[in-house]
């Protein structure tokens, strides 16, 4: 439309069965549109020119509006995937917005290069490919019903003609689809913080689902392959644990005859420590540096439009969306409960309580959420009590002891 929000009528004819050519007028101003459909990308490339402007021809209006997810539908069991959202970059930044029907919401900003508002598999988006920059409007009132933003190009004051060019997109959000389309549009899915690993995961997941064309089996092999590769990590992690463990009544022991003189007490402590070669943040360093990892696997199953109605094995038709009997909920708090009873630990009885109902409440979280997530954490689980039966069935030389140092 104009800006001042008149809209323009173009009378549009086709030039072929993908490409459309109309025109328009604005007093003394001819206004010509261009549309290339490109039906397998789900998106078109469109020129708007407008020539012989004069004072009263302010300049042009893309709008992009959507109807909004009404929030008060979902529930803890039955939360929507249809998480909704407005984002643009502006001079190489991120805006990303979540929307609610029930929250008014505005945003203002120039040197616009690409808007989108999508829902959590699905976008609308444009990105700019104009010689001038728009600057973007989004106005939401409370309790709308529909959500738009609007990019508005402005003319040049001595400027007798302007043209845009653009390219919109409306389908699902695969980031290699959305890559292809344009660079940009990948960044419309979201990551997270470790996009660099997502990427590479999703990709490998994809060569999975090629091998055995079901994208549970392919979930399966993809979380067997990051464990077989963060497994040094947790061999580590796992003896450094034990040595601790087998320090634990000499430390009792000198923190107790050293109790009035702390100086003392933690010297003697680390000495203890230097001289068994224990590392007293060996047992929760290798896991930090794998939290990376499984942060971005978290989101790649928890955004990837290829998990979207994709059927795993019996009662799981939608890998997307959560379990209906939650059957794999219960099966991942009953692996995480075993794996919490095996595993080696330094807490104190009091802290080990209270661990204890972390299984529960991580069931309880996992009811509501996709079942493609559920089934990577229960095979992740599933897979460390094996790993962890497998170190304990190692045996300990009887001539080891721990060495104790002068007190």
């Amino acid at each position: 439309s104009l800006a001042g929000n008149a809209p323009i009528e173009f009378k549009m004819n086709q030039i072929d069965a993908n490409s459309f050519h109309g025109s328009a007028q604005f007093g003394g101003a001819e206004i010509t549109k261009t549309i290339k459909i490109h039906p397998e990308t789900y998106s078109m490339d469109i020129e708007v020119e407008a020539k012989n402007l004069g004072e009263e021809f302010k300049g042009l209006v893309t709008y992009l509006s959507d109807l909004l997810v009404d929030q008060k539908k979902s529930g803890f069991l039955s939360p929507p995937i249809e998480k909704q959202e407005v984002y643009f970059l502006h001079d190489d930044k991120q805006t990303r917005q979540a929307l609610n029907s029930e929250k008014a919401y505005s945003a203002e900003d120039k040197n616009i290069s690409l808007l989108s508002l999508d829902l959590h598999y699905f976008a609308l988006a444009i990105a700019e490919n104009s010689e001038v920059s728009p600057s973007v409007k989004v106005q939401i009132p409370e309790k709308a019903e529909i959500a738009t933003g609007a990019l508005i190009y402005s003319k040049s004051a001595l400027a007798n003609q302007m043209k845009i060019r653009f390219t919109a997109f409306a389908g699902p959000k695969s980031f290699d689809l959305l890559s292809k389309v344009d660079e940009r549009l990948g960044s419309v899915v979201d990551y997270g913080t470790f996009a660099i690993l997502a990427r590479p995961l999703l990709s490998v997941m994809n060569f999975f689902n090629g091998l055995v064309h079901n994208y549970g089996l392919a979930i399966i092999l993809l979380t067997l392959l990051v464990r077989a590769l963060v497994m040094p990590f947790n061999i580590y992690s796992f003896k450094s644990m034990k040595v601790m463990q087998k320090l634990q009544p000499e430390m009792k022991a000198l923190r107790e005859k050293f109790k009035d003189d702390p100086a003392t007490q933690n010297a003697k402590v680390m000495e203890l420590m230097k001289t068994n070669k224990a590392n007293p943040l060996g047992g929760c360093l290798p896991m930090l540096l794998q939290l990376p990892v499984f942060f971005a696997l978290y989101q790649t199953l928890g955004q990837s439009i290829e998990l979207y109605r994709e059927p795993f094995v019996f009662w799981i038709h939608d890998l997307s969306f959560r379990d209906p009997f939650f059957v794999l909920p219960v099966l991942m708090g009953i692996t995480m409960f075993i794996q919490q009873k095996i595993t080696p630990s330094n807490m104190d009885p009091q802290q080990a309580k209270i661990m204890m109902f972390m299984p529960i409440m991580f069931t309880f979280f996992m009811v509501s959420l996709p079942s493609g997530l559920t089934l990577y954490i229960f095979i992740s689980t599933l897979f460390g009590i094996t790993q962890q039966y497998l170190f304990l069935r190692e045996k300990t030389p009887n001539h080891t002891q721990v060495k104790q140092v002068q007190a």
